[in-house]
């Protein structure tokens, strides 16, 4: 039985697989960030919007500012989502063409080209965690 052998990395591969794996590094973090400050702002509006000291319009002015929030979390978790299913789709073509099936498995290589960005459970997470925390403050400033 014959070993499948691949090529050396070329510098440009090494490269394209050294920025695809700090890309992604990068924008889990950012995704977890973005939800470390949704939190953080939702309860600078409560305190600065509470309902003993604040006027009813200012209170609407909060709740607007809460609901748009939670959107635009909501909106950039799901957009940087789509870009580590690039990043991902970017490592299993590099995984296909440098490594062998024996390698990628000893190395627990498992970038998959078909991964659906829907199917990940963290986003949905960071979702369900936006969507709660704005709808408690909502709720709260009612």
């Amino acid at each position: 039985m014959a070993t499948e052998t691949k090529p050396d990395m070329p510098p440009q591969a090494v490269q394209a697989y050294k920025d695809a794996t700090d890309n992604l590094i990068y924008l889990k973090r950012e995704q977890l960030q973005i939800i470390y400050y949704t939190i953080l702002v939702l309860a600078a509006i409560y305190i600065l919007a509470k309902p003993e000291t604040a006027s009813a319009n200012l209170r609407a002015f909060f709740i607007f500012c809460t609901a748009g929030l939670t959107f635009f979390s909501i909106w950039k978790v799901w957009e940087f989502q789509l870009a580590i299913k690039k990043f991902r789709i970017r490592l299993a073509q590099l995984y296909d063409e440098f490594f062998t099936e024996t390698q990628r498995s000893n190395l627990c290589l498992e970038a998959s080209k078909d991964e659906s960005a829907l199917l990940q459970p963290t986003p949905w997470l960071y979702t369900v965690i936006c969507a709660v925390a704005g709808g408690v403050n909502t709720y709260l400033l009612l």
